[in-house]
């Protein structure tokens, strides 16, 4: 959405290669945090009290570095090691305090989703981090991230969400002979929400009736952009590649609320910029 080069390129496998150093970077420790959740808090199984989290933490901690990053557990990284482990211990008691304040009940973590997107018009597909289900049979869609709800709230508030939105959409259109169909439950019922790590918050984007130890966004939180992938979509169906103009940046972070990763990270991408006049053209 941010870049239609970008995204391009990636398809074809010409993303620029670049050497960098390892480091415990923002997405290494979402990385991290993501699977201690997913570990700690299978579907369908009794909520583990917080002796239970704590003395499980460190198995858990290393066994995803095992799968992603095992040059952390040498020696040298011990203090990162020790540091990354304190931080998910936090979020994983905090989001096991919100279960139980909630009454919720996993039904399902990394969930393959895949189903229509009315928004879109088009067949999505993409794995949801966590499912659960409350007491009167609402549903959580959730996504966990590595950051504060102020920015996420503001993202919301702007209409710029995609993600869990997308999410619900594939839940109520299902497609796929094994695609999670959860049409019967309404789509009052199924309610997308994310779930921020760092300040331990969990962010709704509607409720008929209050969830505890959620905060609610009302109203619309995806109609800008939906409507400009929308046409992003148009635009490639086509072949046509729009490019990315000089102010795209400033545009996307102030009025979108969304970081360009995809503009700032970019050397290729930065080297095809317009200015805003032949965007416009």
């Amino acid at each position: 959405m941010l870049s239609p080069l970008a995204w391009t390129l990636g398809e074809i496998g010409a993303e620029e290669k670049l050497w960098a150093p390892q480091e415990l970077d923002v997405m290494l420790r979402g990385t991290i945090v993501h699977d201690v959740l997913e570990h700690c808090f299978p579907p369908d199984c009794e909520l583990p009290d917080d002796a239970e989290i704590s003395t499980a933490i460190p198995t858990y901690v290393s066994n995803a570095l095992d799968r992603c990053a095992p040059w952390l557990l040498d020696d040298e990284w011990a203090l990162e090691h020790k540091n990354l482990m304190v931080e998910v211990e936090k979020s994983t008691l905090a989001w096991a305090q919100f279960l139980r304040s909630a009454g919720a009940k996993v039904i399902g973590t990394e969930k393959h989703l895949q189903g229509a997107s009315p928004s879109l018009n088009i067949r999505t597909h993409g794995y949801a981090d966590c499912i659960l289900e409350l007491p009167d049979k609402r549903i959580l869609v959730v996504d966990h991230k590595r950051s504060k709800s102020t920015n996420r709230i503001k993202r919301l508030e702007a209409q710029s969400d995609l993600q869990v939105t997308l999410y619900k959409e594939m839940l109520l259109n299902p497609q796929g002979d094994d695609a999670l169909d959860l049409r019967a439950t309404g789509a009052d019922s199924i309610i997308a929400a994310y779930h921020t790590t760092m300040d331990h918050s969990v962010i709704v984007s509607h409720e008929t009736k209050h969830i505890t130890g959620t905060q609610a966004v009302s109203g619309d939180i995806s109609s800008t952009t939906t409507s400009l992938l929308s046409e992003r979509i148009k635009d490639l169906t086509v072949g046509n590649v729009p490019l990315n103009s000089i102010s795209d940046a400033h545009i996307f972070e102030k009025e979108f609320c969304i970081t360009p990763y995809a503009l700032d990270g970019n050397r290729l991408v930065q080297a095809f910029m317009v200015d805003d006049q032949e965007a416009t053209e």
